[in-house]
């Protein structure tokens, strides 16, 4: 009940904080596309190294109430008020980097790749490959969202990491059971 309701809700204002704090490290008239990258794939580095338990509490915490919203009326409006915060922040950056708006959907984009990328990371242990790859997806979603018209173009779309036999699983037709 309110125990749980104010463990979720000091789950999302210490995520905050470190995110806050990880952004505000630097002046934001230092912070131009590469370092926005750079800014970036360090605090999801932490996030993942030094927070990782807690950042996959965090997001169980979004899909529980979205899963039970008869249940949680207080903590949807907490989430719902930390995606709004979380997507105006990401707009004031990118906004501040671009020689245009950037793209209406770019915000969210970014913020999808960085909690995509970090509940993978911290829920399978960190990969070596997927580790890698943490700068050039933030710079290709950063850039996706200032310049829509060109976006970035992976240089190594191919080495996404995967279970063997993947790419031939998704070449596959769908079938139903054998009879």
């Amino acid at each position: 009940g309110a125990l749980l309701a104010t463990a979720q809700v000091a789950l999302f204002d210490r995520a905050k904080a470190r995110y806050r704090a990880g952004f505000g490290a630097i002046d934001p008239a230092e912070i131009d596309e590469m370092r926005l990258v750079d800014l970036t794939t360090a605090i999801w580095f932490r996030e993942v190294l030094e927070h990782a338990r807690e950042a996959l509490g965090h997001y169980a915490v979004f899909l529980r109430a979205a899963q039970a919203p008869g249940e949680s009326v207080a903590l949807r409006a907490a989430i719902a008020a930390t995606l709004r915060d979380q997507h105006g922040a990401w707009r004031r950056r990118l906004a501040a980097i671009a020689a245009a708006p950037p793209h209406p959907a770019g915000p969210l984009a970014v913020q999808a790749v960085f909690v995509g990328k970090l509940i993978r990371a911290a829920a399978t242990g960190a990969d070596t490959a997927l580790l890698a790859l943490a700068r050039e997806d933030f710079a290709a979603a950063i850039a996706g969202a200032i310049r829509p018209e060109k976006p970035y173009a992976h240089p190594k779309p191919a080495c996404q990491p995967g279970p063997p036999g993947l790419a031939e699983q998704r070449e596959a037709p769908l079938r139903g059971p054998e009879p």
